[in-house]
């Protein structure tokens, strides 16, 4: 793929990513907020976010071998309407179980998108410059994570849950119709199936089992999976705790959100080069060592000027964590498999989503929830140590 093309290219999927991945992170504060407001309990909050990520990971994989075989464009304008779709309904919700169907079409969407704009972005760069490729992709779903909670942070001093939920539709219309054109005229990137990017696929032995067959990917995942399992704790519980134990308002909330995602984006490209220079494993190790930490210092935390210095080293260790973990997947393995390996990755992730969300549903009537957020930070501490021994760079397979 030529420069200017592959720079062309990049700049497009990034554009198309930013505006899906924006409103997924502008619901994402107040969401739970959103549930214990319409009647919820804090058990049948955990259930529906563990609904709607059981439902991504179920998918997820199959639809990353399908996006490979039929191509991966029509699978993630699929995702955008589906967004779309889901953010629309939510206005229509008067009851807590009415939050299934939406959520779960919600995330129904990301398990589409994913795979599918991640693997367009992992075969764009060399594998000497993936690290870097990537980490120039993912600074697109940053300002996402920045952008998308101060949005939510504005319109919630102005408006109900509801129609926040409703005006979030707009991004991913705009970026469905975007695609809808561009894809018209035929001057898309590579993304089509399998066949029309001529890649000879091996059938007998399975895309997934291709994927499954190395160890760093398998270490990798796990590591994911124990850091996501805190990451949806934290997600269901800190809007919450926040609200209801230190009396923050929406709006306060979601800008800590938006704090995060700063601090993730600002570090996501200089991880991207650093992990090319010096390898995936260090950069990785450093950023979940640090995660742990930076779980019990929020639990700890009162004040307003501390928890914001914890909420800056979390958003920047999750930065620092994200791409090599990404590019040391698409390191080993093959381009046919690309989507696949993307897909198992995320599907890891909400995999633990789900669970942290079950686990907060049910612990939080058991326990404060800063005894919660040092309780499952304790988890990072065997894949830590099995991360660290196990995965060895420069192999393939």
């Amino acid at each position: 793929m030529g420069r200017d093309k592959a720079l062309k290219g990049l700049l497009f999927i990034s554009s198309i990513s930013f505006l899906f991945f924006i409103g997924r992170t502008l619901v994402q504060p107040i969401l739970p907020l959103f549930i214990i407001s319409v009647g919820a309990s804090k058990m049948e909050l955990g259930m529906i976010l563990s609904a709607a990520f059981f439902t991504s990971v179920v998918t997820r994989i199959p639809f990353g071998i399908l996006s490979d075989r039929f191509g991966r464009w029509s699978f993630i304008l699929i995702g955008l309407a589906s967004s779309s779709l889901s953010f629309i309904l939510f206005f229509f919700v008067e009851e807590p179980i009415h939050f299934y169907p939406t959520v779960i079409l919600l995330f129904l969407s990301w398990a589409l998108f994913g795979p599918s704009a991640f693997a367009i972005v992992s075969d764009i760069g060399s594998m000497r410059q993936r690290g870097e490729t990537m980490g120039k992709f993912f600074v697109s779903v940053g300002i996402a994570l920045v952008s998308g909670p101060l949005l939510a942070s504005l319109l919630t001093l102005y408006l109900p849950y509801r129609e926040v939920f409703l005006l979030t539709s707009i991004p991913s219309l705009i970026a469905l119709l975007l695609l809808i054109v561009f894809k018209s005229k035929g001057v898309l990137m590579e993304g089509g199936s399998v066949k029309d990017r001529g890649v000879e696929v091996n059938r007998p032995k399975g895309s997934l089992m291709r994927v499954l067959h190395s160890r760093n990917v398998i270490l990798t995942c796990y590591s994911d999976l124990s850091f996501s399992i805190t990451t949806g704790v934290f997600a269901t519980l800190f809007p919450v705790y926040a609200e209801e134990d230190l009396l923050f308002t929406p709006a306060l909330i979601s800008l800590l959100f938006a704090v995060r995602g700063l601090a993730n984006t600002l570090t996501r490209m200089p991880s991207g080069r650093i992990s090319d220079r010096i390898g995936r494993k260090k950069p990785y190790l450093a950023a979940v060592s640090i995660l742990f930490f930076t779980y019990i210092l929020i639990s700890e935390m009162r004040d307003l000027p501390s928890l914001v210095v914890a909420i800056i080293i979390y958003g920047a260790a999750w930065g620092i964590r994200v791409v090599p973990s990404h590019a040391l997947i698409r390191d080993n393995v093959s381009q046919e498999d690309a989507s696949v390996a993307m897909a198992l990755l995320q599907t890891t992730f909400d995999a633990g989503r789900a669970i942290g969300s079950f686990i907060a549903g049910v612990t939080a009537t058991l326990f404060p929830i800063p005894f919660i957020f040092k309780l499952t930070a304790l988890l990072l501490i065997p894949s830590i140590i099995a991360f660290g021994l196990g995965v060895k760079e420069g192999e393939k397979r």
